[in-house]
């Protein structure tokens, strides 16, 4: 595995990791923006 796919396989495991509590609390990418937007 390449560096390019470890950090592809690690934000997919991150995303889902999270998936339950974003769910829990009804947060989605519109209602919870990131600081990658300044």
């Amino acid at each position: 595995m390449n560096t390019e796919q470890e950090l592809t396989v690690s934000i997919y495991v991150i995303r889902k990791s999270f998936a339950t509590v974003a769910e829990q609390f009804n947060l989605t990418k519109e209602k919870a923006p990131t600081t990658q937007h300044l």
